[in-house]
């Protein structure tokens, strides 16, 4: 097994470790007992540029949304109808998921399929639960899930990138600097004509 001892954190680890020490903070301060939803949003948000930042936490809030919304209506109706409990279920959630999967399709929000599912899952299978547990549970979720992505986004805006620190650095070693002139190969010089190389002279 080798060991790849040259690694050295890049700058969207530092990043991560940082938006999750500022969410585990933030729970901390407001007494949530959910911090490691808003630490799982904030590391899967993080990506290498800020652009990329903003869409991902924008699909993961459009995600967790649709999941827990529908994870909430399929738990409170569907499981009035006899034997839910027991067996009924089995049929429903992965009706569930479908409907879900298509609706992200339509809405062209194909990235939030995975996040919208599980959100669902952990919502519809709550069977013990009453109406005021599921309903606090989803919004406890979308709360912490939001407040995971806004804290991504800020630190990655905050803090510089990887492409900020290769612009630096090529201005120190001056690789702005304007280039220097090119030499013209022999090839390109015109020969030069002999002097007195004219006609005959004239007898």
């Amino acid at each position: 097994m080798r060991l790849n001892t040259h690694y050295r954190p890049g700058f969207r680890a530092i990043k991560s470790c940082v938006s999750v020490f500022f969410c585990l903070l933030l729970s901390f301060l407001l007494g949530n007992e959910h911090a490691m939803y808003a630490a799982i949003s904030a590391i899967v948000c993080t990506q290498i540029t800020y652009t990329d930042t903003k869409l991902t936490g924008l699909r993961r809030l459009v995600g967790t949304a649709l999941g827990g919304a529908v994870g909430f209506l399929v738990l409170e109706y569907a499981r009035r109808l006899p034997y839910y409990r027991e067996w009924l279920h089995i049929f429903i959630i992965p009706l569930g998921m479908l409907f879900l999967i298509y609706l992200c399709n339509v809405i062209f929000q194909r990235q939030a399929v995975v996040i919208c599912c599980v959100v669902f899952l952990s919502i519809a299978v709550n069977f013990d639960g009453t109406i005021l547990d599921t309903a606090g549970y989803a919004v406890n979720r979308v709360l912490s899930t939001s407040s995971g992505v806004i804290i991504a986004m800020l630190v990655d805006r905050l803090l510089p990138s990887a492409k900020d620190a290769e612009g630096a650095a090529a201005v120190e070693d001056g690789a702005e600097a304007p280039p220097e002139p090119a030499v013209k190969s022999g090839a390109d010089e015109k020969p030069k004509e002999k002097a007195g190389g004219g006609g005959a002279k004239s007898q």
